[in-house]
């Protein structure tokens, strides 16, 4: 046997058991550890402290960046699109600080939040969503918010297993099941169609017109699921 051929056997063969170790990674032993904790309020009681930070650690990661981007948007493309550079300027920085404060904010406010569950991805929290009454855009619907998957877990499952959690978590009985999400965020309308949400039209119009800015309300219809 020439060394070439030698050679071509070996490297098959490395390649036979690296691609029969993937299949073990997914098929059993070897898959991730991927929990999910569930949790009726986030006070002292029901989460410890490390845990608790690390929530508003990870809400801020998935959330400030998205405030920023759409709340720069709307005050500067519908509500003040007439606005000069230096006006324009003084937004951004207020913006920022409305960010920042937000986040100070966030221990006093996040304990009160109900129906929370969140995610652990070997030993990391990597997602999290609650849910509660929404009367802003539904008459009464349970509907689900702060979907979010940090940027390291997203592939991995974790978004399909924690929205598959809050469906069957998050229902209640004579009531829609129904969450909102940005139009441009395809690949989150995506997954959502696939669970059996539909888009549908709102009920109500919010006091707050930034609050369904940009936003599409879907409602869930295991019937409507898409393949």
């Amino acid at each position: 046997m020439n060394s070439k051929v030698s050679r071509a056997l070996v490297i098959s063969g490395l390649l036979a058991l690296v691609a029969a170790g993937a299949g073990l990674w997914y098929a059993g032993g070897f898959q991730p550890d991927l929990s999910i904790t569930a949790r009726k309020n986030l006070g002292k009681d029901m989460i410890s402290e490390e845990d608790f930070n690390t929530l508003i650690t990870l809400h801020s990661e998935c959330f400030d960046p998205e405030k920023r981007t759409y709340l720069n948007r709307y005050l500067t493309e519908v509500k003040y699109p007439d606005a000069s550079e230096k006006i324009k300027a003084m937004i951004h920085k207020r913006v920022e600080d409305f960010i920042l404060e937000g986040h100070q904010k966030k221990k006093d406010y996040m304990r009160d939040t109900q129906n929370v569950a969140w995610a652990s991805l070997n030993g990391d929290m990597v997602g999290l969503y609650n849910c509660r009454t929404d009367e802003e855009l539904t008459r009464g619907s349970m509907m689900i918010f702060n979907v979010c998957v940090t940027r390291k877990a997203r592939g991995q499952g974790v978004g399909t297993a924690l929205m598959k959690h809050a469906i069957e978590s998050c229902q209640r009985p004579g009531r829609d099941l129904t969450l909102t999400v940005y139009e441009d965020n395809a690949p989150a309308i995506s997954l959502y169609k696939k669970l059996g949400f539909k888009v549908v039209t709102p009920d109500r119009q919010p006091d707050d017109p930034y609050m369904s800015y940009s936003k599409l309300l879907m409602k869930y219809s295991p019937g409507a699921a898409s393949r």
